[in-house]
């Protein structure tokens, strides 16, 4: 345990089991976690910082000690988190923790009471007049040691979140509105319970392939599924392996010809030698002689427009009359009622469905605000 610049720094058995004595049975903790989900294929958490009850503390995942007694402590602890989607997600992948005594968001917090700015630094600058340093935010977090610019950074994350909580939970208190942020909370901590999925028929859809015939897709298609396979083998981002915009390159210099798709026109990285470039060559090869039934479909994009296309003018309608409704409250209209859940309850009304509000993603708050307009409106 090493004590610098008003933080601890965690990183073996020993102190993990006196971070562990010290914080007793403490009901609640500020917390943030960086990943190196910019410079690795396979996101993990490399640092996790904590503040609690003034005290300041960095844990490191990456040195060579047992973490399961900190996971297991933080369970049943209340977590002050800012934006706590991706922390959420993250723990669960890494250490398959999930909060059993919920999260207090102070990103939601400020936005229920219509701050102008909620992100972190918006709101130490307002409670704090101080100016965070952004100079860190893409640093390679697996690599070792830290420098001190960073560590600092990192701690910087949760020092202030203590106090901003207790001010935040004053404030939605005096608004009636503990209750709202309580279920928006709860909302967040239930969505990170599942993975994201991915469509495997959309996942490799590059920006760029409008213009592009099936065939040349089918290319762009294998080309990525190489890409993708080789990034996970040397743990690096896809980005790092091969851009986008030559993986389209490629594919059209394929469809022309094939022998000629890897000519010298198109600069490959230093790196595409050896296997990396004939497992390049297998995916060209495989791709073009695939039959025209197995190419994938192009898909045009489609303009905007509402789930059925009687139903644009009640969206507006419903629109306008939740606008009134989030203006009478003092909040962002967005936050009142998305206007995607506007379309899925004027496709209820339309298709008259019992329960207008179903499939709408709207939390009880939130309806129990805009019933009465949303009610009327349709009248």
């Amino acid at each position: 345990m090493t004590i610098q610049s008003g933080f601890e720094y965690i990183d073996s058995d020993a102190s993990i089991k006196k971070l562990l004595k010290t914080l007793g049975d403490a009901p609640r903790v500020a917390l943030d976690t960086e990943a190196n989900s910019l410079h690795n294929y396979f996101d993990r958490v490399c640092l996790i910082q904590l503040s609690c009850k003034g005290h300041h503390y960095i844990i490191d995942p990456l040195a060579k000690c047992d973490l399961t007694p900190f996971i297991d402590w933080l369970r049943d602890r209340v977590l002050i988190l800012h934006g706590a989607d991706f922390d959420l997600r993250m723990l669960r992948a890494t250490f398959d923790y999930r909060p059993n005594k919920g999260v207090f968001d102070t990103m939601l917090a400020a936005q229920l009471l219509n701050f102008d700015r909620f992100g972190l630094g918006a709101l130490v600058e307002r409670f704090f007049d101080i100016t965070l340093a952004k100079g860190s935010q893409k640093s390679n977090w697996a690599r070792r040691p830290l420098s001190d610019t960073q560590l600092t950074y990192a701690a910087d994350d949760t020092r202030y979140l203590e106090e901003i909580a207790d001010n935040l939970e004053t404030q939605l208190a005096d608004l009636g509105r503990s209750a709202w942020h309580e279920e928006w909370s709860d909302r967040i901590v239930q969505v990170t319970e599942t993975d994201i999925e991915r469509d495997p028929d959309s996942v490799w859809r590059i920006k760029g392939l409008g213009s592009l015939t099936q065939r040349q897709l089918a290319f762009v298609r294998a080309l990525w599924k190489w890409r993708d396979a080789e990034a996970q083998k040397v743990d690096r981002p896809p980005f790092k392996i091969f851009s986008n915009q030559p993986l389209i390159d490629i594919a059209l210099q394929a469809d022309e010809n094939i022998d000629g798709a890897l000519n010298g026109k198109i600069r490959l990285p230093r790196d595409c030698t050896g296997k990396r470039l004939t497992n390049l060559k297998k995916a060209l090869e495989e791709a073009d002689k695939l039959p025209s039934e197995d190419w994938p479909l192009r898909r045009l994009k489609r303009p905007r427009q509402s789930p059925l296309p009687d139903t644009k003018e009640l969206v507006e309608t419903l629109k306008d009359a939740c606008a009134t409704v989030a203006n009478d409250l003092d909040l962002q209209p967005s936050v009142v009622a998305p206007k995607s859940t506007l379309a899925a309850i004027a496709r209820n009304h339309v298709i008259q469905e019992s329960d207008i509000f179903l499939d709408s993603g709207l939390m009880k708050w939130q309806i129990e605000q805009i019933e009465p307009a949303i009610h009327s409106a349709l009248k």
